[in-house]
């Protein structure tokens, strides 16, 4: 019976030591850094042992071969995987030096403090071809089947460690150290194809990471490079926001082996096929995507896969990809968050006391009015939309004021009517007193008027929508304000972009530095909104 009592009081023991162990390991768990690596051009990733709560501040002190660069961008918060965009590109694609990581990383489940601390940043991006060329001591119609001696020459852009290169089924030795070059000599021996003999290198940088690529020996000593693998695809959309109709990516493939003369370059982005081009003889291709109304709507940011290239000698090389991307699109509006200008002003003197107001909206939606107006339709269709006031009294209104909330809560910009008067002047006076009156009158709507239209056209205004010709909108209002503000617009106030207000962009562009293209793209929004 003892003994049994001291048994159950043991396994209890136990059993409450385990729960108090478990506990407080529980508690004293901080989340550890598992990897720091460059993952692409200008993206560094971290990989924590739980997710973490982190911000953009958390991360600094960047030394050695990340020295001089920033945090554009960080993606990941609340997850294991936390990606951040440097301002820049590291300057050597080996080891890539040191950031330290601060304490107010926190664990996303326990709230535990990340301790902190100084980590080295490695590259997790596979080694490439950086050049290749090809000899022969017996150059005719096809190689000898004996005797014809190769050396394949090749460089690639880090340092590998024990490249190897397989020829005709032969592996061969290589000699050469860091990223080369490296040299192999073979001389064919009965039994050898002729012809165009396949060589395949394989080589593993000093991270691990490891590449490969198949160079095709042409039976005129020359090469061509097939499979090559490394190559990769950036864009200029590696910072959060929405991008919507008129809006554009730039993106720029990068092969691992300059390729000269293609035949072709195929790929798409968010459905739509990319025409791609090179200016430099092959060493990047550029293509441009420009949202359109009607595409398909992205929630998360899309990355663009699946690209590929035919070279001169008809081998298919990639396909390639990217991972930079940081907007969604928003393609089932024509520009973005709702606007509504006016289309014309309400006359004034007038006496009808219910006026008729017309306003354009870019997208259908529920009206609201503030101020002295109101009327029976509440409802806005995209284009023009005529709207009969109430009934006003008698006199000056000028403080009514109109929104426009579409479907999905976007609420518009506040549009502002025009101060106009309403009803017939009763005057006693003389009829040069009733027209000094009137006279007076106008004189203080034009006042009101230019107020109005310069407070539409403040410098806090935010362009974020493509302008060009064409376009009719309340931003092409106040772009007309602030360029007439500047002394560049000397037309009409109309809200559409005609050529007067192309001219105006130009001079606008050639004087901040920017391609006089006549249009308001993304660089000329930047300057436009921080008020230069």
């Amino acid at each position: 019976m003892s003994k049994k009592i001291i048994s159950t009081a043991s396994a209890l023991l136990i059993v409450m030591l385990g729960v108090f162990v478990g506990v407080s390991s529980a508690h004293a768990a901080t989340p550890s850094v598992v990897s720091t690596k460059i993952t692409g051009s200008n993206t560094l990733t971290i990989v924590y042992s739980e997710p973490v709560i982190t911000n953009s501040w958390d991360y600094t002190n960047f030394t050695g071969n990340l020295s001089g660069l920033g945090i554009m961008s960080i993606t990941g918060s609340g997850t294991s995987i936390v990606t951040l965009t440097l301002n820049g590109i590291p300057s050597t694609s080996n080891t890539s030096g040191y950031l330290t990581i601060g304490t107010g990383v926190i664990s996303a489940s326990t709230n535990a403090s990340f301790p902190g601390g100084t980590y080295n940043v490695t590259s997790a991006q596979a080694p490439i071809l950086s050049s290749v060329s090809v000899s022969v001591n017996n150059i005719g119609d096809t190689f000898s089947a004996m005797g014809s001696q190769i050396t394949l020459t090749f460089s690639t852009n880090k340092s590998v460690v024990n490249p190897t290169v397989t020829l005709l089924g032969h592996t061969i030795g290589v000699s050469g150290t860091g990223p080369g070059p490296y040299t192999v000599n073979y001389t064919l021996v009965s039994g050898d194809a002729q012809g165009t003999i396949p060589a395949t290198i394989l080589f593993t940088d000093t991270s691990g990471n490891s590449g490969s690529a198949t160079v095709n020996i042409l039976s005129n000593g020359t090469s061509n490079t097939t499979g090559s693998s490394g190559g990769y695809i950036t864009s200029n959309a590696n910072s959060s926001g929405v991008l919507y109709p008129g809006n554009t990516i730039v993106f720029t493939l990068v092969p691992s082996v300059t390729q000269s003369n293609v035949r072709s370059v195929a790929g798409s982005y968010n459905g739509v096929p990319l025409s791609w081009y090179t200016s430099n003889n092959g060493a990047t291709y550029i293509a441009t995507y420009t949202v359109a109304l009607g595409q398909a709507n992205t929630t998360y940011p899309l990355q663009i896969s699946g690209v590929t290239l035919v070279d001169q000698y008809g081998n298919t090389v990639g396909p390639f990809s990217g991972t930079d991307v940081q907007k969604t699109i928003v393609a089932s509006t024509a520009s973005g968050p709702i606007t509504i200008y006016q289309s014309a002003a309400i006359p004034t003197p007038n006496v009808n006391t219910t006026p008729s107001y017309s306003l354009v909206s870019t997208a259908p939606g529920i009206i609201r009015y503030g101020g002295d107006c109101s009327s029976q339709t509440t409802s806005a269709s995209a284009g023009l939309n005529t709207i009969v006031m109430n009934t006003l009294a008698n006199g000056l209104h000028s403080n009514c004021v109109i929104t426009v909330t579409d479907s999905a809560g976007n609420i518009s910009n506040q549009l502002v009517v025009s101060p106009f008067v309403v009803g017939t002047i009763v005057t006693t006076s003389p009829s040069s007193d009733l027209t000094a009156q009137i006279k007076a009158l106008q004189d203080r709507l034009v006042s009101l008027q230019t107020q109005t239209s310069a407070s539409g056209a403040s410098k806090s205004y935010q362009f974020n929508n493509f302008l060009g010709i064409g376009s009719v909108s309340a931003d092409v209002t106040a772009l007309q304000n602030l360029l007439k503000e500047k002394g560049l617009y000397t037309g009409p106030i109309t809200g559409r972009y005609g050529a007067l207000t192309e001219a105006a962009v130009k001079k606008y562009q050639a004087a901040h530095g920017l391609t006089p293209a006549g249009y308001v793209g993304p660089g000329t929004r930047e300057a436009l909104n921080t008020g230069k």
